[in-house]
């Protein structure tokens, strides 16, 4: 919070941390190996992809019949545009190999228990560690090997549960070892630990699963959700509610009828809801793919075939016709069209990191200055800014200090010689990403000093929902002091600010992007 990085309304006992070394190894060594050639690591990532698919592609066929269904399947799976974030951006990778190694224990499940390979008793709890030490999304596959044993294994139900004790045995551990190390996240409006907040997390389940259902099996994608004003969220939700309902009511016959339908729906219900413990986002979806784009394909495939046992009243037929139809666009038209764009995301945020460094100050003499920002377009990014300044070579300020992010206008007021007062139309806090730093459950209270080295900031005011409405900065020298480099976001890129005179107000316009290319 002293050097920047964080923002001051920063939770002190915030903690964001996570275990995965093995997806942590690939990074070490390709930085050994190949440093300067980011190619290569995307490669990689290209080449885990590859694998998750052929592993995705070998569970349809060993599950699906016929062929074409089961290839329909692995092509949705495929092309699927959830997927592209994460394989473009080398820092996810970590969700790509969870993915493997979590469907790979999967189908060597799948391989004892249909063809009595017994090799896959021990060598499923083995690869299920190695997924849960790249990430701990690898516990999703959790939800198809309990849908496995109810829906498809043989057995006494004592016996199919008994099989899945040395995988609950391998989480079990896991999480231990997870905790006795520190690992986890607390006090954060993104990410909830499931064990230690269980009842944050029901509310989080319940505010984030029909999001993540509804961007998994048609429109709009999850990642959106974020930006909806809090006020609107509600009316949405309860829209994609009826979606799902409805969409569910049409896929009834197949459920009914068919235990592997059954096996798909459970498998993806059940991985939403860990994936509920963050903010919602498409890159999450990987294992939930898995039983959506089974279900779709299974149903097509139904569709197409015309069992007798379908219904044939209109009030299912129209509505089973026209589900289809999208399914078809959103899946086999739209997605593969999007593909290739939303793997391209993380360009998109380096160039707004890259519009924001180009604009600050890079005199020789920032080193010995603090840089004030009085407002940002973003505060997630601007944080960027000291690190990849660092990384260039560029001159580093000796903190970098943003006051407010926000796209509204914000009134500056300046008390005496050291102090400001700030306050953005429709408060601090209003952002998609801020609340990622201090959860809405922990609010700050009115008064109680944020001290740093050079600045000591105070909540004066807060909004009806809790964020600070208006906070006072006392610096520990004069505003016109040279060890102070002021500057605000205009039309595109960072100026220079003068600070107010003493009793004097001024407003400062709302900082918005603008075109990055």
């Amino acid at each position: 919070m002293d050097l920047g990085v964080l923002p001051w309304w920063t939770l002190e006992e915030l903690k964001i941390t996570f275990w995965r070394p093995f997806a942590s190894l690939t990074h070490y060594l390709e930085h050994r190996l190949w440093p300067n050639w980011p190619g290569m690591m995307h490669a990689q990532n290209l080449l885990w992809y590859a694998g998750l698919v052929a592993v995705v592609a070998a569970l349809y066929r060993r599950l699906l019949q016929p062929a074409w269904v089961a290839g329909l399947a692995a092509l949705l799976y495929a092309v699927d545009d959830a997927h592209g974030l994460p394989v473009g951006w080398l820092a996810n990778r970590n969700a790509l190999i969870a993915a493997v190694f979590g469907l790979l224990t999967l189908l060597v499940h799948d391989r004892w228990r249909r063809e009595g390979w017994w090799p896959g008793a021990w060598l499923g709890p083995v690869i299920l560690a190695l997924g849960l030490l790249s990430a701990e999304a690898t516990l999703a596959v959790g939800a198809y090997l309990l849908a496995y044993a109810i829906f498809l294994d043989r057995g006494t139900w004592k016996a199919r549960l008994a099989r899945l004790v040395p995988y609950g045995t391998v989480v079990g551990i896991w999480r231990l070892w997870y905790q006795h190390l520190g690992y986890g996240a607390w006090g954060s409006g993104f990410y909830v630990d499931p064990v230690r907040e269980p009842g944050l997390f029901a509310a989080a389940a319940l505010d984030r699963a029909p999001v993540l259902l509804l961007g998994q099996l048609g429109l709009p994608p999850s990642d959106l959700w974020m930006q909806v004003p809090v006020g609107a969220r509600p009316v949405l939700w309860f829209g994609f509610v009826a979606c799902l309902t409805l969409m569910g009511g049409v896929v009834v016959p197949l459920l009914r009828r068919e235990a592997l339908a059954r096996f798909w729906a459970l498998g993806l219900l059940l991985t939403i809801l860990p994936i509920c413990a963050t903010f919602p986002s498409d890159r999450l979806l990987f294992f939930s793919g898995l039983g959506a784009m089974g279900l779709v394909a299974q149903f097509l495939g139904t569709l197409a075939d015309r069992p007798l046992w379908l219904p044939t009243a209109r009030a299912w037929r129209i509505p089973a016709f026209v589900l289809g139809m999208a399914w078809i666009g959103i899946h086999g038209i739209l997605a593969p069209l999007l593909l290739p764009p939303r793997s391209l995301t993380m360009a998109l945020v380096g160039r707004i990191v890259e519009r924001m460094s180009e604009s600050a100050p890079i005199a020789p003499d920032v080193v010995h200055q603090s840089l004030i920002i009085v407002n940002t377009p973003d505060q997630f990014f601007t944080e960027l800014l000291p690190t990849l300044r660092a990384f260039r070579g560029d001159p580093v300020p000796n903190h970098t200090w943003c006051l407010t992010a926000s796209p509204s206008p914000v009134e500056v007021t300046r008390l005496d010689a050291h102090t400001l007062v700030v306050r953005p139309e429709g408060g601090y806090m209003a952002g998609p990403m801020d609340s990622l730093f201090r959860g809405r459950s922990h609010p700050m209270a009115v008064g109680r000093p944020v001290p740093l080295s050079r600045m000591t900031i105070q909540v004066t005011a807060v909004t009806q929902d809790g964020r600070p409405a208006e906070a006072t900065f006392r610096f520990a020298v004069p505003l016109e002091d040279p060890s102070l480099r002021w500057v605000v976001w205009q039309n595109g890129g960072f100026v220079p600010f003068n600070p107010p005179r003493v009793g004097q107000k001024v407003v400062v316009s709302g900082a918005e992007l603008g075109p990055l290319f």
